[in-house]
């Protein structure tokens, strides 16, 4: 069993800011669009943004289990926020990643079934309730250029 503790402190009257010991803290308010604050996390940024690196991690994790050498990884996430019977909820979350490999040999190693697992694996994604789709896109990328 693993525990994760995050203390939360009021800031001032519509921010609050997350810490943990030994990490930089994290300020958060609503979003705008319910009478938030602009350039500041919020709850629902921190919940896609959850998703989103989970997947990185799990893809990492992974990839290390078959010596696949990365030369670089970009990922872009969007949460779907809808009004239902109970309120506001995520009833999606879309993750679209490019991942960087120095060969077709590195390519191959990937295969077609590696973005499934990493979505299987992903501790956040199968803990939540909407659904996540892991788009992967894997290309062959030249040392000197990153994504």
């Amino acid at each position: 069993m693993y525990n994760y503790t995050v203390s939360l402190k009021l800031k001032d009257e519509k921010t609050g800011t997350l810490r943990i010991p030994e990490k930089s803290d994290i300020d958060v308010a609503s979003p705008p669009e319910f009478e938030g604050l602009r350039g500041v996390w919020t709850p629902e940024d921190l919940f896609v943004a959850a998703v989103e690196s989970c997947l990185m991690t799990t893809l990492l994790f992974f990839a290390r289990k078959i010596n696949l050498a990365i030369s670089g990884y970009e990922s872009t996430a969007e949460g779907t926020l809808e009004k239902g019977e109970k309120g506001f909820a995520f009833t999606s979350v879309k993750v679209d990643a490019t991942l960087c490999v120095a060969d077709e040999a590195a390519k191959a190693k990937v295969g077609e079934n590696f973005a499934g697992m990493i979505e299987k694996h992903c501790l956040i994604s199968h803990s939540i309730v909407c659904p996540v789709t892991f788009n992967l896109n894997v290309l062959v990328c030249d040392k000197d250029k990153s994504l």
